[in-house]
């Protein structure tokens, strides 16, 4: 009894395994880290200052890749000056603002997959918003 020679793959079969093979190895490469927007940990908390206090609040994000932070005080952005100082690495950011003013500070942490954002309420004894 002579054996039959097993069947070659068709070509749409060839192509299908070639495009099995391309996923897999697709999937290798895209394999790392979990990518997760931001998600504030630590967050700024009210608070009443005496006047020529200086105001110090701090954040922490869980982020990857890490998150940026942007700061505000009602609704407009702060930045580093003479008596702004803003320090930011992965996933952490502290503002230091001498001669603060009373009203709602915000800061914002986000990545390219997302952001989030806490207020908290200052209030400057004798100064209104």
């Amino acid at each position: 009894m002579s054996e039959a020679a097993p069947a070659q793959p068709s070509s749409d079969e060839k192509k299908a395994q070639k495009e099995e093979i391309h996923i897999v190895r697709e999937e290798r490469i895209v394999k790392g880290p979990k990518r997760f927007p931001p998600r504030l940990i630590v967050v700024p908390s009210d608070g009443v200052l005496q006047p020529g206090e200086v105001l110090r609040m701090r954040a922490v994000a869980d982020a990857f890749p890490p998150a940026s932070f942007t700061w505000f005080w009602n609704g407009f952005e702060l930045r580093p000056s003479s008596t702004i100082r803003i320090h930011s690495n992965s996933n952490e950011s502290t503002i230091e603002i001498a001669n603060p003013r009373s009203g709602v500070y915000t800061v914002r942490a986000e990545n390219e997959l997302g952001q989030d954002s806490a207020k908290a309420n200052m209030v400057v004894e004798g100064m209104k918003y």
